[in-house]
């Protein structure tokens, strides 16, 4: 795609919302992500959206701690509709630096659910075992096997370590098929069947826009 061409799209289809610049590093906000957050407020109908911000946060932060950690430098952080993209100076990393990064995620967010399910078995409070839910959840559904996730690039570096890039393309791609369309035909199911419960349905939408969202910036 042609500089002049992207100029065009993304400005128009892509705003930033919000643009800042600390400790060297540029943080973004596109508009869709500010929009799709504003109607995952709305119809959520328990108050999780806010826990969901804060575990999802902590979860990029272990990402961030681990780059740190294996030597790289940020560059900017955006906060776009389906994903939140890092961007680092090159850096040579090994295939074990990168299976460090992939999961650091996740493991911020599994300690985060285990402390807080052990304040909730204390404290007996409902804020923390709702976080310990949340994180839970947000770990799993990290761990899937789909491309441009968690499980997804974890998966894809244990596989480069032995077979070529076209078959591990091949078994990324075809487990991302057999795990998106599922999850998409259940969260219509679940919106008509559960008095209009939409956090199936935003599950889904969140994944298709995180995968269309990637292979176009992949193919620009």
């Amino acid at each position: 795609m042609t500089a002049t061409l992207k100029a065009l799209i993304f400005p128009r289809f892509f705003p930033q919302l919000m643009k800042l610049k600390a400790f060297g590093v540029c943080f973004t906000v596109s508009f869709p992500a500010i929009a799709f957050l504003a109607i995952a407020i709305i119809c959520d109908r328990k108050g999780t959206v806010l826990l969901c911000l804060i575990a999802s946060f902590m979860h990029e932060a272990g990402h961030i701690l681990a780059m740190l950690l294996k030597g790289a430098k940020l560059k900017s952080v955006r906060f776009n509709l389906g994903d939140v993209a890092i961007d680092t100076e090159s850096t040579t990393l090994s295939y074990d630096d990168e299976i460090f990064i992939s999961v650091s995620g996740v493991f911020i967010n599994l300690t985060l659910s285990i402390f807080s399910l052990l304040f909730f078995l204390f404290f007996k409070l409902s804020f923390c075992y709702n976080f310990f839910i949340v994180n839970l959840l947000i770990a799993l559904f990290n761990l899937l096997p789909i491309r441009f996730f968690d499980g997804g690039q974890l998966l894809l570096f244990l596989l480069k370590k032995h077979f070529s890039i076209k078959t591990c393309d091949i078994v990324i791609n075809i487990l991302t098929v057999v795990f998106v369309v599922p999850v998409g035909v259940l969260g219509f199911i679940f919106v008509f069947n559960s008095s209009y419960n939409f956090s199936l349905l935003f599950t889904a939408l969140y994944l298709i826009s995180t995968l269309v969202s990637k292979e176009f910036k992949n193919v620009s």
